[in-house]
């Protein structure tokens, strides 16, 4: 064996004991696992979160049980959507890490002074964890950092489902009505009896028979509704009007087309919400001609004919 394969084997020998000695020495970087969870907080104890980038920041309270945002009006957020997140934040617990030396901060996005998202985790006001939200490296996966820790790791989330604004948060379903009693509209009444729908008795009342099935698509539409975003200004066009009664309470709500743009309000909030064309049509374009059942077309062409008929004597 030559000179050169002896020092080669030399240095080989020496790297393999240099590297035992770093990681039984507990050394920096990669040779770390992590035990137990990233973050220390428990996810029933936040009451206040806080997303930032570079340019906005946005807010999330929790008040007596529910999220809010303060930031608009305090309505409702999407308290699943929170849950979900704080959930998820909780329980990530990672291995090994990406990365761990100061350098790779930047180029990871996790930095202090660039990053994707901050989520800032508050109980009654005092911080309680920080994290940082950086690139993605592949579906559904960002790299993240908790503030203090030079430790990169990959956590199942992105950072476009922590939107920076208000409105992305906002829970759409807070016009729904319960379930329903009552439907009052321009030109009808409708009740439920037991399991059944019925024109509202009493004076001006049509006569007829009610659709069941359109009677429950038009009770279904308002148990559904779903509101698009908030209103940049009240619209001044003509209102359609909807009294509804459910298990909650007695509720107004209004309608209203401005050109292609769709509204809705109710008399429990003041703000004026967006609602697509679909919603508008199935609820506030619903009269009661349509809430009829229709007849066979053989006892509808007998009813057209019966006036000229009646009352006369056949030819002789």
């Amino acid at each position: 064996m030559s000179k050169t394969h002896y020092w080669l084997g030399g240095l080989l020998a020496f790297q393999l004991i240099l590297a035992a000695v770093v990681f039984w020495a507990g050394g920096p970087s990669l040779g770390d696992p992590r035990q137990g969870p990233l973050f220390d907080f428990q996810a029933e104890t936040i009451d206040k979160i806080v997303l930032s980038d570079s340019e906005n920041s946005i807010t999330l309270a929790k008040q007596d049980g529910r999220w809010q945002l303060p930031e608009l009006e305090q309505l409702p957020a999407q308290s699943g959507k929170i849950e979900d997140l704080l959930s998820n934040l909780a329980s990530f617990a990672p291995n090994w890490p990406v990365a761990t030396t100061a350098a790779s901060l930047k180029r990871f996005e996790v930095a202090d002074d660039s990053f994707q998202r901050r989520i800032q985790l508050y109980n009654s006001e005092s911080l309680t964890d920080e994290a940082l939200l950086g690139t993605s490296p592949g579906f559904r996966k960002s790299h993240i950092r908790k503030k203090g820790d030079d430790a990169i790791y990959t956590i199942a989330l992105n950072s476009f489902e922590l939107p920076v604004r208000s409105q992305d948060w906002l829970d759409k379903s807070l016009l729904r009505a319960g379930e329903i009693e009552r439907i009052e509209g321009a030109d009808f009444a409708i009740e439920k009896a037991e399991a059944l729908w019925r024109f509202a008795t009493g004076e001006g009342a049509p006569s007829g028979e009610l659709d069941q099935d359109k009677t429950l698509k038009l009770a279904t539409a308002l148990e559904t509704l779903q509101i698009d975003g908030i209103a940049d200004k009240a619209p001044e066009q003509e209102v359609k009007t909807l009294k509804v009664k459910d298990k909650n309470g007695e509720w107004i709500y209004r309608f209203v087309q401005d050109g292609d743009d769709y509204y809705v309000s109710r008399n429990d909030r003041k703000t004026v919400f967006t609602i697509t064309k679909f919603d508008y049509d199935r609820i506030a374009g619903v009269v009661s001609a349509q809430l009829f059942k229709e007849k066979p077309q053989a006892e509808q062409e007998a009813k057209e004919e019966e006036p000229k008929t009646n009352g006369q004597q056949p030819a002789q």
